[in-house]
Order: C-alpha cells, then structure tokens, then sequence
C-alpha cells in the first residue's frame, strides 16, 4: 500500500455468526466505532469514513459524486497532503459543522485549480458547505473513493443506527501485530454486546493490516501467477544461458587464439562479459518499458480487487528482474571462457584443425539444458489447461435472471430532503412511474441492491421454529425491492406471489425468499405462510408471501447465498441507495440520458450516481478470473515461444559445431537421411527426457493446484495434452535445422 509503515496499518471488522475470516467482514456500525476509539488499545489512533454518492450543486448542474464522511485525523493516517487551505478539526468534526476538503481532481475538472475556491460555498446533498481546503495530487489511494471530504460527525441519536457502517482503520503502536491486538478487541466486544445485546449478539471483531482484508481474497491467484512467473523467468534464464554457451564455446578457437597471442585472462573474459552485460541490458531495459505501458492494460482487464490497488513497475521486482538477466547473461558467457582458459591452448588449436568445436561434454550439457526447458515450457500450459476449464464454467453459469436489455440507475436520496421512509417511498414509485412512460421501457423496479461485484449485504434472520444449531442467528443475503422488480429482472417465480401494491408501509409485514433458502427451512414443504424476521430493535414477523429462483447478483463465480427479500415500501433508511432496474426494448445504453432526464422530472437536483448495464456488470464480476485466465495463457504462450526459438536454435547451432563430422560420415558412405536423422534424434532425445520430468512436475502441481484454488478440480489428462503438443512444437524445430545437414558436401 502507498501508505507510511503500511504493515501497521489495519482496518476493523464486524464478523456475523458463524462467518470466520476478514474477506466477509463487515464495516462497523456507528456506536462500535464509537465506543472502540474510547477504549484503550495497543492503538495510536483509530479512524473511520462512511463512503457514499453525494449530489454537488452550486457549481453547474446537479451531479453525483463519490463522498466520505471522515473523522478529522483520517487523511493525515491515509498520507494525505494540502495543496492549499486546511483540514477540518477535531472540534468541527463533533459540531457536525458543513465544511468540505475538495480532491485534485474534483478541484481542477470544476474549478480549473482556482486557489480561490476556498472560502467559497458549494451544496452538498443540498445544503451549503464552505470549502476549506483542496487535497494534493495522487490523493486518495484508490482503495479510498472521494472527490468531497466531510467531517464524520455522529450525534448520540445515531449511535443505535444499523442503516450506517463506518470503515475503521487504525495504526498499531510499535513492535505490536494485528494478533497481539486481538484481546483488546475481545473485550470490546463483550462489552458492546452487555450494551446493545439485541445489535451485537454473535458478532465478535477482527483486525487485520488493509492489504490482507483488500486482496487477501486473491492470495490464491497471485501466489498461482508469481509461479507462473517465476517458471516462465526459469525458463528464459536456461534459454539465455544455452544459446550464450552455445555462442561462447563455437568460438573456443578464437578465444585459444587470443590466449596464443599473449591476451590475458582480464583480456579475454572482458570482451565476452562487456557484449553478455550489453545485450541483457537492453534486453531488460525493453522488458521493463513494455511492462510499464501494459499496467493500464493489467488494470482495466483486472477489476475487482485490481481495479483497486495502486498499480506501478515496482522498483524492488524491477531491479530483481534486470539483475537476473544480467546475472544469467554474465555467467552464462564466463563460465565458458573459463573453461576453455583451463585447457590447453595448443590442444584447442589443434582441435580446429579437425573441425571438432563442441566437444562431447560441452554438447551433453546443452543437451541437458535443453531437456530442462522442455521441462519448464511443460509445466505452464499444463496448468494453463487445468485452470482455462474453471473460466469457461464460471462463464457459463446462469445468474437466475436475464440480464440482456437491463440498465441499472443508483440513485441516492440526500437524507436532509428525504428524511421519512413515506417520503422516499412516494419518490421511488414517482420515479418509477416516470421511467414507465419512457417510449421503449418495457417495464421498471427497484433494488437496494448496490450492484457491486462481491459485494453481498447481509442480515440476520431468526426462522419461526427453527433456532440454529450454534443457537445464532442465521445470516441471509437482504434485498429491499419494489413492485415491479422480479417481472424485470426475469427471475421466476416458484410458488406463491410477487410483491405488489398491498405490500404498502400499512399493509401485513411480508417477505419473499429464495429457493435456496426454502429448501434449507421448509425441506418438502411450501414456504408460503411461513414467518421469519430480522434481528432488528423492532424484531417484527414477516410472512413469506412467495418463493422466487436463486440469483447470481453479486457476480458469476461467487457463492449462492440464501436470500431474503422485503418490499421496500415497508422497510427502507435514509441515506441507503436504491437501485433502479429498467428493461428496455433497444439497446440498453440508449436509454440512460432519458433515465436521467425522468429522474430530473420528479426531482430537478436529483442526480443519478451510477449507470450500467446488467450485461456489463456480470461482465465486470468476472474481472479476477479473467485476468487470471488471459495472464496464464500469455505465459503459457511465451513458454511455448521461448521453448521453440531454443530448440531451433540449438539445432542450428549443433549442425554448424558438427560441419567436418558430417562431411566425414558422408565421404565414409553414410546416407544423406542417416545424418539427418542423426541431427533429429539427439534433439529429439534431450526433448524426451525433458518431458519425462516437466510430466512428473506437471503431475504434482495438477494434484496440489485444487488446494490453492477452490474453482479448479484436477484433470491429469491435460498432461498428456499439453505434453503431446510440446512435444510437437519441439519436433517440429529439427526438420526445419537439419536439412542444413544434409546439405553438407563430403
């Protein structure tokens, strides 16, 4: 992280019953966050924002963007610097006064870099705010979304709220670990659930350093692709060392001749060293530039966690990179002059006379390192083709709805306007209303549903004679929706009725489930009539009024989720985004302005804050695993690449060493095909052995690989596939190189 002593840095985590491990860990609410900065702890300071969509005026027409809420040290912790004006203070955070801190980029895009737009008043969710001060460039890291900072002020009626969660981050004293920190946490815990038993019940913390709790999740894939990379620098090193042992010893005689002549052995090795060392450096110098141009192309293909990080040519991989080619390249051009130093210079010079310049040992150790290529080149596709079969099923999975035609609108009403669930109700069925009338809409609904790849809100549901076997509540997926919403999402219903306008703020609590969670209640029985309800202060039943298809909406490839659904005119907070979903009968696209333009007809300063297709936000789910994917391929392709140039070049080479060799063969009545078969063979054998091995290393990374990823099962037939095309590829280079041999005139 581009953060001072980033391992210090941690960030806090709500864990629900029975959920272990930070990737599924919630923020804290607002009176955990409270009372954990009052406690003492092996802390030097403990921070927090509250990250949402806020609509800006004052400047142009409404727009929304990103906003946080932070306490006032927080951009100091994060490594944040003025490029003009002031932070807020402690004292303006607990007033709650209306003061903002502007990004860079927010500041340069609507201001044009005016230092004098401090001081001056802009709307934020429709109240004025002065602007104090403007962020410096390259703030905030991009695991921190914001282009507005407000003071988090959190007034004592809202410590009991759920409908907010606050991100904590803090920095660890000296010399203490996440875990060592873990006691202290414990005892906040127990003394939070004494507190608020009805909100903390089950939960317990956790705290771990960011970079865990932000790619933690994707320990697996990185691990999986520094081997690739280093398997695909192994075998670029053996390739480099070969082919510059090959060149150094086809020169022994020139390198005898220089000795003869009075060379020394600084003399000698200087040449040798000064062209290896020039031709690995510019060679790395071009890898590390084309590295540095694909980071954006890396990014965009990444998504997810990726999408997130801070991506650079890191100086410490860069110099590592650069040293072994240099390493690679020097040794593999001495240890040869150092080998034809130690023999005898008028035996090397005798021996040109005869034509014999690669000796039988020099010949078996390209042999040997030929075989060893083979065995690398194998390793890599034969994982490629382990992994590639997991892509194509998480890409064929059926989300349960039918995502072709379906934009999606957020839309997040400011709380000082909408500050009654009768108010926001009455605005989302205007809207959607609206939107209806839209010439090519086929039909509208709604979902708080924030359509964020993996990105599951959850609840806690106590079953109506059903206590868990831990005795905890069980913890469901929650989606407040509106009539409308599963006739234009496509999701099936399976028993039972969807939501319709009885489901009002005054009509009987319902409830509709998912089939998953049916069967794991109700097993062999209808779930309609059944009761259920959330662990809320209210603790209100809700009656199952229908049963719908499960749904893939967090994205493809992460787990089914037993969910829950409540008709958002019964239940919905302040400040929590709603979710527009809208069919239409063209292409989706199309109909994003006259969204926006319906949404301006109902309320002029209301912005919507996001848009994006269905199509494209499965698309963008499926960001790790494609990358993933493409990354394998391409290193898989390089290995094969890689391992052909060798093959072929060291059969050239082997034909020129061998000239005089198959002259006298020839003039001794040997065949032109019994020389090139000769020339074929001895390649072909190094090849043998060397899939022999990489097959034997290829098996054990096929049955260890299910370990490290979870969507892989082990397929043993793709070695033999992988092997049977390499072999091919290698087979292919001596036919192209020892026709040259047959040539040859006695």
């Amino acid at each position: 992280l581009p953060l001072p002593a980033p391992v210090r840095f941690v960030q806090f985590l709500l864990l629900p019953p029975g959920v272990t491990g930070v990737g599924r860990g919630l923020p804290l609410y607002p009176l955990g966050f409270v009372r954990l900065r009052e406690a003492p702890g092996p802390f030097e300071r403990i921070e927090g924002l509250s990250t949402s969509e806020q609509a800006i005026g004052g400047i142009s027409d409404p727009q929304s963007v990103p906003a946080a809420a932070v306490s006032a040290g927080l951009i100091p912790l994060l490594g944040g610097r003025l490029e003009t004006g002031r932070l807020f203070t402690q004292v303006e955070e607990a007033e709650g006064r209306a003061v903002v801190v502007l990004s860079f980029g927010l500041w340069q895009r609507q201001f044009g870099g005016d230092p004098g737009v401090v001081g001056k008043t802009l709307l934020i969710d429709r109240v004025p705010h002065e602007v104090i001060g403007v962020t410096a460039a390259g703030f905030p890291p991009k695991f921190v979304t914001a282009d507005i900072w407000t003071p988090l002020h959190i007034p004592h009626r809202r410590l009991a709220e759920r409908a907010s969660v606050i991100r904590t981050f803090a920095r660890l004293q000296q010399g203490v670990s996440a875990p060592q920190s873990q006691a202290s946490l414990d005892a906040g815990m127990r003394a939070l659930t004494a507190e608020a038993p009805a909100m903390f019940a089950g939960f317990t913390y956790a705290v771990a350093p960011v970079s865990e709790v932000l790619f933690g999740g994707q320990r697996s894939t990185t691990l999986l692709l520094a081997a690739a990379v280093l398997a695909l620098a192994l075998l670029a090193a053996a390739n480099l060392a070969n082919l510059t042992l090959a060149d150094v010893l086809g020169r022994r005689t020139e390198i005898a001749t220089r000795v003869a002549l009075g060379g020394g052995t600084r003399d000698v090795l200087a040449p040798e060293l000064a062209q290896s060392l020039l031709l690995g450096a510019v060679g790395g110098a071009l890898g590390l530039l084309a590295a540095w141009l694909f980071m954006p192309t890396l990014q965009a293909f990444g998504a997810g966690p990726l999408a997130t990080a801070d991506l650079t040519v890191n100086r410490t991989v860069a110099g590592l990179s650069l040293g072994l080619a240099l390493l690679v390249m020097a040794v593999a051009a001495v240890l040869p002059v150092l080998r034809v130093l130690r023999q005898d210079v008028q035996q090397s010079l005798r021996g040109s006379g005869r034509g014999a310049v690669g000796s039988k040992a020099s010949r078996q150790m390209r042999a040997w390192m030929l075989g060893t290529q083979v065995a690398l080149g194998l390793v890599l596709p034969a994982i490629t083709g382990q992994v590639l079969p997991s892509y194509r099923g998480v890409t064929s999975i059926e989300p349960g709805f039918e995502s072709a035609r379906v934009v999606a609108a957020q839309v997040r009403l400011p709380a000082t306007t909408y500050a009654t669930a009768p108010a926001r109700t009455a605005f989302v069925q205007q809207l959607l209303d609206e939107i209806r009338q839209v010439p090519g809409v086929v039909s509208a609904g709604m979902t708080t549903h924030p359509l964020l790849p993996n990105f599951p809100f959850m609840t806690l549901a106590e079953i109506d004679g059903q206590p868990s076997a831990s005795g905890e509540p069980h913890t469901v997926g929650l989606r407040r929706v509106s009539g409308g919403y599963f006739e234009t999402m496509g999701i099936p219903l399976i028993e039972g009725r969807y939501f319709d306008d009885t489901d009002s703020a005054t009509g009987q609590p319902a409830a509709i489930v998912s089939a998953s969670l049916a069967r794991r209640h109700w097993p062999g029985q209808s779930a309609v009539g059944k009761r259920l309800r959330r662990i809320t202060p209210n603790l209100q039943w809700l009656v199952v009024a229908g049963v719908v298809g499960d749904v893939y909406d967090v994205g493809l490839g992460q787990p089914l989720q037993d969910t829950l659904y409540i008709p958002y005119a019964q239940n919905n907070n302040a400040g929590t985004p709603v979710t527009l979903m809208v069919r239409t009968a063209g292409e989706p696209e199309q109909f994003m302005k006259p969204i926006a333009l319906a949404t301006r007809n109902v309320d002029p300063l209301q912005p919507l804050a996001k848009q994006i297709t269905l199509d494209g936000f499965l698309q963008e789910s499926l960001g790790p695993v494609r990358l993933r994917a493409l990354l394998l391929v391409s290193f898989a392709t390089l290995a094969v690449v890689i391992l052909a140039i060798g093959t072929f070049s060291m059969t050239v080479r082997s034909v020129e060493e061998r000239t005089r060799e198959i002259g006298v063969r020839l003039a001794l009545g040997g065949t032109r095909l019994h020389v090139w078969r000769t020339m074929t063979a001895r390649t072909l054998i190094a090849v043998g052995f060397g899939l022999l091995g990489g097959t034997v290393a290829s098996l054990a990374a096929v049955r260890e690989l299910p370990r490290l990823l979870d969507d892989v099962a082990p397929e043993y037939g793709v070695v033999a596939v992988a092997g049977a095309a390499l072999f091919g590829n290698a087979a292919a280079a001596p036919p192209t190189a020892a026709p040259r041999a047959a040539k040859v005139r006695p």
